[in-house]
């Protein structure tokens, strides 16, 4: 099942797993803004799927990348 979030409360959820993440929801804004992370727009809100997150965080270090 697809966990969907808002962008507030997926970085809330992050919180639970890292408490010291350094993950912010602008840093989440700005991924969705640049198309690295989709989301779905239901009325006003914009849910992304925390898997996407954790994917994209999980490519960015393997590949070196910055976050």
């Amino acid at each position: 099942m697809v966990r969907m979030r808002t962008i507030r409360q997926c970085v809330a959820e992050l919180r639970t797993i890292d408490p010291n993440t350094a993950i912010t929801a602008s840093a989440l804004r700005r991924w969705v803004r640049e198309g690295e992370i989709n989301v779905v727009q239901v009325g006003n809100k914009q849910l992304v799927s925390l898997e996407a997150v954790e994917l994209y965080i999980s490519k960015q270090l393997e590949g070196g990348g910055a976050i």
